[in-house]
């Protein structure tokens, strides 16, 4: 769920439109939520972030009034920076980076973990392909 939380807050709320994609920052986002249990506030609040991306005002809403009411229940702490992006979502503008003033939950440790899970899931995936290849050229000698 981290690293699934992490890509898709990159892919909703950066600052370069060219890295924005709502439709796969809203897939990672919830796939983040369900194996969670849609109970941790920080992939809740990237879960809105990413509907707002991708035009879906009423969902990012939703979603940030469940984040808000998961964090009053769990982590009161965080709860005084996030009803401006409620307020935000609900006049039809998405969350930008460069416009955010406080992140309590995606802090520089989580990034760092982020970007380790995504370069193990890349080593892993470059590791089944050689596998597969080599298995082909295999079979293909054999059939020769």
């Amino acid at each position: 769920p981290e690293t699934s939380d992490w890509a898709a807050w990159l892919l909703a709320t950066n600052d370069h439109s060219e890295l924005r994609d709502g439709k796969a920052a809203v897939a990672l986002a919830t796939h983040a939520c369900q194996l969670t249990g849609f109970n941790n506030v920080q992939y809740l609040t990237t879960l809105a972030a990413a509907y707002a991306e991708s035009g879906d005002f009423a969902q990012a809403a939703k979603w940030q009034k469940r984040a808000i009411s998961v964090a009053k229940a769990t982590d009161p702490k965080l709860v005084p920076g996030m009803p401006e992006a409620l307020t935000q979502y609900e006049s039809g503008r998405p969350l930008r980076e460069s416009e955010i003033t406080a992140v309590p939950t995606h802090t520089p440790r989580r990034v760092i973990l982020g970007v380790i899970g995504m370069m193990l899931m890349l080593i892993g995936a470059v590791t089944v392909i050689s596998w597969l290849v080599r298995l082909a050229r295999g079979s293909r000698r054999a059939a020769a």
